[in-house]
C-alpha cells in the first residue's frame, strides 16, 4: 500500500532521524511513503482568520496531489498534521474558503476536501494493527517505562482532528505496549505546552512545560530523595498561597514520601566524596563538627576535606583540574593565575564560613561555592586563593552517589535520577 507523504520542514532539518526511521519502519511493515513533489511549508500554525487564504494554499496543494494519486495523505509532525487536517476540513465544509482557494489555484478540478489525512500513528493502529507491529518488533523495549505526551495539536479540536479521545487518549500508550515497554499514564500528558505563545510569552510557556515535565517525572514515584531540603525555615501553616506550601501539598496529594539529607550527608558523605573527586591523598577533616567511634578509637567527622597535593601546581592549572573533576562549564577564581598551590581544601556547598578554618589549616586554595566579592578579595589579601565552583557545581555529585547507594541497598526498587542541570548560565 502506498500513501502520499508530507514530511514538513522539521523532518527535513532537526528531525531527519524521525523521517528516516518512519520510512524504514513503513517498509518493514509492508507500506510505502511516497513523498509529495515540491511540497511547501504548511506554516506550522493554523490561521484562525476567516479571510486568511494565502497561508492555507500550501496545504491545499499537498491535499490535491494526494487526491490526484488516489492516496491518503500521511503526516508525522503534529503541527503539520494539525494544520493540514484543519485546512482539509475547511475545504470540505466552509464554502467561502473553498471557493476562494480554488479560484486562486485554478486547478483542473476544484479540490473539495476529498483526501483522507492520517497521522503515522493512525496508519499503525488502523491499517497495520498494533498486534502485527508487535510481531515485527526485533528488540522489544522490555523493562522500560515511557510516558507519552500528546499536547493539543493531535487532539483538539476533537471533532475535526478525530485522532483519539481528547480527554483520555490511548493510541500512544497502545503503541508503547506494542514496542514492549510499559506506558506511564500521567495527568498532564494532554495539557497544552504553550507552543503557540513561546515567542511572546516565553516564561509562561516554560512554566507550562515544566508542569508537564514534573507530572511525567513524578508520577508513580513512591519516594523523593534530595540533598537540599525543600523547607529551610519553620512553617506555621501549609496551604496553596505560597510556593513551598504548594510543593508540600503536591507531595501529599501524590502520596510521595520525601527525604532530604542536608547537613547529615554533608558530614557523612559529601565531604569524603568531594575529596575523592579531586583525588586528594590522605585528606583530613576541614571543619570538625564531632567525632565517631571506630575500631581505632574516636575519629573526627565534619564538613570539607584538606590535603597536600601530590604535586604543586599553579592556580590556573588547579582551577582547570577542579572544572574538569566536577564537569563544570566554568569556575570563578579569586587569586593570581601563577600562584603556587601546595595545599588544597574543599568545602562543598556554601564555604563562606570555612574561610577562617581554611586559613588556620594553611590552605593555599579553597574550593567551594557562594563566595561574595568581599569575602573573595579578603581571602586573597590573607594569601589564600578561592575557586568558586558554585554551590550546585560542587554538590551535584550527590546524585550519582545516592543512586549508587540506593541501587546497592534496594536492588528491587526502580531508581530514577535528575539530570545534571546548572541553575544558571554565564554570558561571555
Amino acid at each position: 500500500m502506498k500513501y502520499s507523504y508530507y514530511p514538513g520542514c522539521t523532518l527535513r532539518n532537526k528531525a531527519k532521524d524521525l523521517d528516516e526511521y518512519a520510512r524504514a519502519s513503513a517498509r518493514a511493515l509492508g507500506f510505502e511513503l511516497e513523498e509529495i513533489e515540491d511540497w511547501q511549508c504548511c506554516g506550522g500554525v493554523y490561521p484562525l482568520g476567516t479571510d486568511e487564504i494565502a497561508t492555507k494554499l500550501s496545504s491545499v496543494r499537498a491535499l490535491n496531489q494526494a487526491k490526484e494519486k488516489g492516496q491518503d495523505l500521511v503526516t508525522i509532525c503534529s503541527a503539520c498534521h494539525h494544520v493540514i487536517k484543519r485546512v482539509n476540513d475547511d475545504m470540505k465544509n466552509v464554502e467561502d474558503i473553498r471557493t476562494r482557494a480554488n479560484n486562486y489555484m485554478q486547478l483542473d478540478e476544484p479540490y473539495e476536501g476529498e483526501t483522507t489525512v492520517l497521522h503515522y500513528l493512525e496508519v499503525l493502529r488502523d491499517k497495520v494493527g498494533f498486534d502485527k507491529l508487535k510481531e515485527k518488533v526485533v528488540n522489544p523495549l522490555t523493562g522500560k517505562k515511557i510516558g507519552a505526551y500528546y499536547g493539543c495539536l493531535l487532539l483538539r479540536p476533537g471533532k475535526i482532528m478525530a485522532f483519539d479521545d481528547p480527554e483520555n487518549p490511548t493510541i500512544m500508550e497502545d503503541f508503547i505496549r506494542a514496542l514492549g515497554a510499559e506506558p506511564v499514564i500521567y495527568p498532564y500528558r494532554n495539557e497544552c505546552c504553550g507552543g503557540y505563545i513561546s515567542l511572546k510569552e516565553k516564561d509562561m510557556s516554560q512554566n507550562m512545560c515544566q508542569k508537564i515535565e514534573d507530572s511525567a517525572k513524578g508520577f508513580g514515584a513512591d519516594m523523593l530523595i534530595t540533598h537540599h531540603p525543600m523547607i529551610f525555615k519553620a512553617m506555621k501553616k501549609i496551604n496553596d498561597e505560597d510556593f513551598i506550601g504548594r510543593r508540600v501539598l503536591k507531595l501529599i496529594r501524590d502520596d510521595i514520601s520525601y527525604y532530604a539529607m542536608h547537613t547529615n550527608y554533608d558530614v557523612m558523605g559529601m565531604a569524603e566524596l568531594a575529596g575523592k573527586v579531586l583525588e586528594l591523598s590522605e585528606p583530613e577533616v576541614l571543619e570538625v563538627t564531632g567525632s565517631m567511634h571506630s575500631e581505632s578509637g574516636e575519629v573526627p567527622v565534619g564538613i570539607g576535606r584538606v590535603a597536600d597535593l601530590a604535586q604543586p601546581m599553579d592556580l590556573k592549572s588547579c582551577a582547570e583540574m577542579v572544572k574538569k573533576a566536577f564537569d563544570l562549564p566554568n569556575v570563578k577564581i579569586f587569586g593570581e593565575p601563577d600562584m603556587q598551590v601546595h595545599r588544597l581544601g574543599v568545602f562543598p556547598g556554601s564555604g563562606k564560613s570555612a574561610i577562617s578554618v581554611s586559613l588556620e589549616k594553611g590552605v593555599d586554595v579553597l574550593v567551594t561555592g557562594d563566595i561574595d566579592h568581599h569575602e573573595g578579595i579578603d581571602a586573597v589579601a590573607q594569601k589564600m586563593a578561592v575557586i568558586d565552583a558554585g554551590h550546585y557545581g560542587v554538590e551535584h555529585i550527590f546524585i550519582a552517589d545516592m543512586e549508587h547507594f540506593c541501587r546497592e541497598k534496594f536492588p528491587e526498587a526502580e531508581i530514577r535520577t535528575a539530570k545534571i542541570r546548572q541553575p544558571f548560565w554565564v554570558l561571555t
